[in-house]
């Protein structure tokens, strides 16, 4: 303790500038407060001193004013100026000062003075600055007053206190006061614990008095105690205060419990892992953890919204807002609808159609003819066709597969278009948008969270190992400690040549407070004593200090004694060992010593008898044996120890690496958080803009898509109508054909009945022409000349009757097929005018997707320029690449150009694939010709094949043209011959037909018989009444002699020239109607002519 005060720290130090070559300091402890005037002449104390600031040690020493002054500062605040006797010499006179700055915190670091001696400028460490102005003698600014010392101080005026945490002149007297009673107060605990001290001194005297008497003679351990319930009594009433005492803080203990948790829970609760440090076990170097923050609920749920939106069917990868919505019948290019062959799905499936109809379509070919089978055949055939040819894509159809492949091609060909570049449209996919960047912006921020957490996982696994280490290498240390013990109490080996040294085991190892955060809130009896006396020798260094302007004293006067050595304030600066460090010379080495003490200076007579008697050759040699081995261990717990060491601090230092490593990648992140961050101001800026333009295109592909709709739907109302007209043909044709079937070409009536079938009739006024035909039936027989001339040429105007000879029940069936006919006629017009309708209606949708389409380019248009200038203003923002030298490959004549704009900053691992993918391209380009040339080959052998083919069909189509001529005359048409003469329904007629032919054929032979019987009845009834016609046709000749007599006879006498002329037309009727008849008898006949000679029929005509 004497030689630490002994110690003075040297505060400042300096030349005088004049000639002596002297020099001046100012030092601390007990010198503080002067100022020592040394000379390199006089090396055994100085020359001279002076006080300066008694009660504080001067910080601050100078000259001023050509060395006519002297400028002084101390610890207390004080700042002082004092004229000298002469140049650089010692003060002399009354000096200036004034307490400038704060006693305690405000220490002088620097006063100067200005050129002309007006003013004052100092500074303290408390951060304050004052500039005085003061008036020297003989200084420019203003001439010297009369003074007696030289010096004139200014009024200086002392500002009230208005800091509310200083304490007024009654609260610092009463403050006094208290510290005054608190002084006493402790005064007189010390003297009662030296009155306790001085009785538990005398009580252990006794106790060991009694210790050392024989075991006969000594009192047992229970006499001792003088009141047996006393310490009973006393336990109670502690326990009693402390229960009272827990209840009065139970207040306070809430709401300090409270106070914790709220700032636990504004501090702590948002950290996912604070800062904790790691030190090495033998060298100086640590590593800390990430501080790391806890991702927020809000964070949490948008990366959780955001994920979800990505995997989802509209994800944000997949368009965003701007993705074209298009059905399955659109064209991208405006193109109109296409067809079942342009469409690969619509093929496959009308395919699999075909195909199953046609395996579905099983027919037994057991009971059908030769012309069904011919007929199944050629549907089947028909079928292959219809199947092969929906395979054939269309001159627009592409291949998927080649699509896709170019669209790869585009994207990857590794051509890398600058994103600087004017002219660049940046992908639709790859557009950005403000979700896409802040869903950037979140997924960084958690890569970020998860690189610090788990850096930060592999350090607290390496805390837990080092746990296990200092816990294994303090047990090592003990038993080196015992090691050391032992051999010490062995002594110096035989033949040794003096006394050895013991050597010193390692010290116990320890986690320092920084290591273990979260021992924090674990308080022991020790760190509570701590705090206490921590607490007490800061409450005397304030009072000490004169922070209440004097009143304190009571409490400085105390100060002093906790500054002895062993006071129950003091703590030393080696209190505890450091972790990791060597502390300071151990317990082991004290406790060989005082054994080997104990062991030499011990007065029992019998380990003296021992000590006298010289040791065996056995004992010696068993002692040396025990020795090595002792050292052998020793050395071998070292060397674990060491290796120990060392393992865990190359650990250390590969995680220190490591993490300098992950900072300057995760200083890049957070830059590049802080790009994120600009351009997501920069898109929110845009994003106004952009969203009106996206809808803008959304509701032209709407309108679009709406309009394509329309013309599918027109599309398929069209086939559904040119199908339904179809049918509605074949059900005409199908009348035809039974017309056919009821009036044969044999039939002599063919050509009346066939004019009557074809006949046209106004359908809406068929009633009135029935009434005018009645009319004219009933005109006079004065108008029968006039239309006599004119009736070969009035067959539609006149009354439509059955032709003479033809049976009425078949005139009749020939009306109601006309009916028929007429029905599907006026059915096929309708839906000819509707097929018409919806064909215009068509061609309108059509021209409304052309206008569409233009008005979906120029929105398209219009947002490529508005792209190209949010690319524009993106590449605006600088971006922050970290690059090493040996990466610049971009100099001039051999060296750094000085302008770096034009460089640009590419991946190696891209140039490399670049370089690679030349030569992958020239293999590809050899395939590709290798495989150009078979397709050319192929190519050239199915045009071959196809010629040939195309040869085959001709000569087939020849042969088949020369066989129809030469068996009917003309080109058959299959399909519509099939229409007419086959049908399901006509195939199950006929069934039918047969079936009923046979039961009555049965019906027919029981009547023949019926018949025959009946037949012999008739004739013999036929002789009767042969033989009474006969008498009747006598008598009616001769009635017709008579008649004919007596008409004669009256013709002679009276002549009537009406009768005469209706006679006359009735003739010329009945031959009118004979040649009528002749002559359809005439074109009848050759009709039949014509048919046998070439076998055709009327079907086709």
């Amino acid at each position: 303790a004497i030689e630490e005060e002994a110690v003075m720290d040297v505060i400042s130090i300096a030349y005088t500038k004049d000639v002596s070559g002297e020099f001046v300091m100012t030092l601390g402890g007990r010198a503080a407060g002067m100022v020592w005037r040394c000379s390199w002449e006089a090396p055994e104390g100085p020359v001279s001193s002076f006080p300066t600031t008694p009660g504080s040690r001067t910080t601050v020493f100078k000259y001023a004013n050509h060395g006519n002054l002297l400028l002084l500062g101390s610890a207390d605040g004080r700042v002082k100026v004092q004229t000298v006797a002469k140049p650089y010499g010692l003060p002399e006179g009354k000096p200036w000062q004034a307490p400038l700055h704060d006693m305690q915190d405000g220490e002088v670091s620097a006063v100067a003075l200005s050129f002309d001696g007006a003013y004052l400028l100092s500074a303290a460490r408390d951060g304050t600055m004052y500039l005085q102005n003061v008036r020297l003698e003989g200084s420019p600014a203003e001439a010297a007053e009369s003074a007696p010392e030289g010096l004139t101080e200014s009024p200086v005026s002392v500002p009230d206190i208005t800091n509310p945490n200083e304490y007024t002149l009654e609260e610092a007297k009463q403050k006094a006061e208290q510290d005054q009673l608190q002084a006493e107060a402790e005064a007189k605990k010390m003297g009662v614990r030296d009155y306790l001290k001085q009785i538990r001194t005398e009580f252990e005297g006794l106790l060991a008095e009694n210790n050392a008497k024989p075991e006969a003679e000594r009192l047992p351990r229970s006499e001792f105690e003088i009141d047996p319930g006393l310490r009973e009594m006393i336990e109670e009433e502690t326990v009693q205060r402390e229960e009272v005492a827990r209840l009065e803080l139970a207040w306070d203990m809430e709401k300090r419990r409270l106070q914790l948790a709220k700032l636990k829970a504004f501090y702590l609760d948002k950290v996912e892992v604070e800062r904790i440090v790691l030190h090495a076990l033998r060298s100086k170097m640590s590593v800390t953890t990430f501080r790391t923050a806890k991702l927020s609920n809000e964070v949490r749920a948008e990366l959780a919204a955001a994920q979800g939106a990505s995997h989802g069917p509209s994800g944000l990868g997949s368009g965003g807002a701007g993705t074209d919505r298009r059905g399955g019948s659109g064209t991208v290019n405006g193109n109109s609808i296409t067809g079942v062959g342009g469409d690969p799905l619509r093929r496959s499936m009308a395919a699999s159609e075909a195909t199953a109809a046609q395996s579905s379509d099983v027919v037994d070919t057991s009971r059908l003819t030769k012309a069904d089978l011919r007929r199944l055949a050629r549907k089947k055939r028909e079928a292959e066709w219809a199947t092969f040819n929906l395979t054939k894509p269309d001159d627009t159809y592409e291949n998927p597969a080649d699509v896709a492949a170019i669209h790869e091609a585009e994207r990857n060909m590794g051509d890398f278009k600058l994103k600087s570049d004017p002219n660049y449209v940046i992908p639709e996919e790859e557009r950005m948008t403000p979700q896409r960047k802040r869903l950037q912006m979140l997924q960084l921020e958690q890569a970020m969270y998860n690189v610090r957490m788990d850096f930060n996982r592999r350090f607290l696994a390496l805390r837990e190992v080092k746990k296990k280490v200092v816990a294994e290498i303090n047990t090592k240390v003990a038993k080196l400690r015992d090691i050391q013990a032992q051999l010490t109490a062995m002594g110096n080996p035989v033949g040794s040549p003096g006394p050895t040294a013991p050597q010193q085991a390692p010290s116990e190892y320890a986690l320092k407070a920084d290591e273990v955060p979260e021992r924090r809130e674990v308080v022991t009896e020790e760190d509570i004593e701590e705090y206490v006396k921590r607490k007490e020798e800061e409450e005397r260094k304030a009072a000490g200090g004169g922070g209440l302007g004097g009143f304190a004293a009571g409490g400085a006067a105390a100060a002093p004694a906790a500054k002895k050595p062993g006071a129950p304030g003091a703590r030393g600066a080696a209190s505890k060992p450091a972790a990791g460090a060597a502390a300071a010379p151990t317990a082991a080495a004290a406790e060989a010593a005082a054994a080997a003490g104990a062991a030499a200076g011990s007065d029992d007579p019998l380990s003296k008898m021992l000590l006298a008697v010289p040791q065996s050759e056995l004992e010696r040699s068993l002692q040396a044996f025990q020795r090595k081995r002792l050292e052998f261990t020793r050395s071998r717990l070292l060397g674990e120890i060491d290796e120990m060491l060392e393992a865990f601090d190359d650990a250390l230092g590969s995680l220190r690496r490591e993490k300098f490593k992950l900072e300057a990648d995760l200083k890049l992140a957070e830059l590049k958080m802080l790009v994120y961050y600009q351009e997501l101001m920069l898109l929110r800026d845009f994003d106004k803009r952009e969203v009106v333009l996206i809808q803008k295109r959304q509701a032209k592909l709407d309108d679009r898509q709406e309009i394509l709709d329309k013309i599918a739907e027109c599309n398929d109302k069209l086939e559904a109508k040119k199908s339904e007209l179809e049918g509605l043909i074949a059900r005409r044709a199908s009348v035809t054909a039974e017309f056919e079937t009821l009036v044969p070409d044999s039939d002599p009536f063919r050509e009346q009945l066939a004019k009557i079938f074809h006949r046209r009739l106004k359908r809406s006024k068929k009633k009135a022409s029935a009434d005018d035909d009645e009319e004219y039936n009933s005109d006079d027989d004065d108008d029968d000349d006039d239309e006599g001339d004119d009736d070969d040429d009035d067959d539609d105007a006149g009354e439509e009757v059955c032709p003479p000879g033809c049976d009425q029940g078949l005139y009749e069936k020939v009306c109601d097929l006309r009916e028929k006919r007429l029905d599907e006629e006026d059915l096929i017009t309708e839906f000819q005018k509707t097929i018409e309708v919806l064909r215009k209606e068509k061609e309108q949708h059509v021209k409304k997707q052309k206008l569409l389409e233009q008005g979906l380019a120029a929105v398209q248009n219009d947002i490529t320029e508005f792209q190209k200038e949010k690319q524009g203003r993106l590449n605006q923002i600088d971006v922050v690449v970290n690059l090493r030298m040996h990466q610049v490959q971009y100099l001039v004549d051999g060296r750094l150009p000085g302008d770096l704009s034009q460089g640009l900053v590419f991946s190696n691992h891209e140039l490399d694939r670049l370089k690679r993918r030349i030569n992958e391209l020239e293999q590809e380009k050899a395939e590709l010709r290798s495989r150009q040339k078979g397709l050319k080959r192929e190519h050239l052998q199915l045009l071959k094949d196809k010629k040939a083919k195309e040869d085959k069909v001709s000569e087939l189509e020849g042969r088949a043209y020369d066989v129809q001529m030469l068996k009917f005359g003309q080109v058959i048409d299959l399909d519509l011959l099939d229409k007419i003469g086959a049908s399901h329904g006509t195939e199950e007629l006929k069934e039918e037909l047969k079936r009923q032919e046979a039961r009555y054929a049965q019906e027919l032979s029981e009547w023949d018989k019926k018949i025959a019987t009946r037949t012999d009845e008739l004739m013999a009834l036929t002789r009767e009444n042969t033989q009474c016609l006969n008498a009747v046709s006598d008598l009616t000749q001769a009635q017709r002699k008579l008649e004919g007599t007596l008409t004669a006879t009256r013709n002679t006498m009276f002549s009537d020239p009406v009768l005469q002329r209706r006679q006359e037309v009735e003739e010329r009727d009945q031959l009118v109607q004979l040649v009528n008849a002749q002559a359809g008898e005439i074109e009848r006949l050759k009709a039949q002519v014509a048919a046998l000679r070439r076998k055709d029929t009327s079907v086709y005509q």
